[in-house]
């Protein structure tokens, strides 16, 4: 009734008897274009063996500001949640030593696996000569604004949507970090399955700080598994796309 699209499938995809797969999995081809084609071969094609993918050259959607429970697609369709498959989840982290005034200003020092840092007070540095982010200062609860954490502990999320060759990058904020890391461990543990064996939706809610300031948070409901033939297809786009993905370096606050 409000013009939000809930992003529901045509048809319901839960795992399926072996005679049933063969059509769930035409099914699944057909909103889910990126399966039809080796994208990997397409991309070195494209831009050269050996080459990644930039930040610019995916479709990206983030967590609205101010407790906003509508996300906004690449498209700039409204929907309630975003569905669609994992197909990599990285959690990053990020310091910036001066206050955030505009987009596309690279951090002093950042992590790619929120492990190991590489800058101000990444390894050989004077402060934290280990480089290890658990033990920097910056990473420490209070060392930033509000009792928070002076270096961003944030989420990426890549995701293959409907229609889509290549994944959606769902950019999550230290808010929303546990949630999605909760999600990503009940897929291994609960439900004994990789990312890309499941349909994953996120949706939103709101939540308000220890000062009474009102932010957006990202919410994961139960993930529908996917019929067999479904999620070793996704497996196999998984292997080639993951290559271009996995060194995409944090050029700017990518959460705001």
């Amino acid at each position: 009734k409000d013009g939000v699209s809930p992003m529901t499938r045509k048809k319901p995809l839960a795992a399926e008897e072996p005679e049933e797969q063969e059509t769930a999995l035409a099914v699944f081809k057909a909103q889910y274009p990126a399966l039809t084609a080796d994208v990997g071969a397409l991309l070195r094609d494209s831009l050269g063996e050996g080459a990644t993918l930039g930040f610019n050259d995916l479709p990206t959607v983030r967590v609205p500001a101010g407790g906003g429970l509508i996300w906004t697609l690449p498209s700039g369709e409204p929907t309630r949640v975003v569905e669609g498959v994992v197909v990599l989840y990285q959690a990053v982290r990020a310091f910036w030593s001066t206050p955030f005034t505009g987009g596309g200003v690279p951090p002093d020092c950042a992590s790619e696996d929120a492990i190991t840092g590489s800058g101000l007070y990444g390894q050989l540095s004077e402060i934290n000569p280990t480089g290890l982010c658990n033990e920097c200062p910056m990473s420490k609860w209070a060392s930033g604004k509000d009792n928070t954490q002076a270096c961003r502990h944030m989420t990426r999320l890549f995701m293959l949507l409907e229609d889509s060759i290549v994944p959606t990058l769902v950019l999550l904020p230290p808010s929303s970090f546990k949630a999605a890391r909760w999600y990503v461990r009940d897929t291994a543990i609960v439900h004994r399955k990789q990312l890309t064996a499941l349909l994953t939706r996120i949706s939103l809610t709101e939540d308000k700080s220890d000062k009474g300031i009102i932010y957006s948070k990202a919410l994961f409901t139960e993930p529908e598994p996917l019929p067999d033939d479904v999620a070793a297809a996704l497996a196999v786009y998984r292997t080639r796309i993951a290559p271009f993905l996995q060194r995409l370096p944090i050029r700017e606050r990518e959460d705001e």
